[in-house]
């Protein structure tokens, strides 16, 4: 039997999930697509610095597998937001 609590997750998750196709739309519309992936990503790394910090500030330092997860997530990121490079030419120019 699913709890009230669970319940409760799964019409949220629900409901972003619905949601999240027709806001990308209505984004883009008024946003450049690398300028809206910034905001989202962005936006996506405050979690990821304030629960780095909580720990910190409770006094429990993170393991080094902390640090390789947040370094992988902050690459994806970089990887995202930075402008795809030119392809070069083989052969000399005609």
């Amino acid at each position: 039997m699913i709890s009230k609590k669970q319940l409760l997750a799964l019409v949220a998750l629900t409901l972003m999930w619905g949601i999240n196709w027709p806001m990308m739309k209505l984004s883009l519309r008024e946003l450049s697509p690398m300028y809206f992936r910034a905001c989202t990503m962005s936006v996506m790394a405050i979690p990821l610095v304030g629960t780095l910090s909580a720990s910190v500030i409770v006094g429990e330092w993170p393991h080094w597998q902390d640090f390789v997860a947040i370094a992988f997530v902050m690459a994806a990121i970089a990887a995202v937001l930075l402008p795809p490079r030119a392809p070069r030419l083989q052969g000399k120019p005609a």
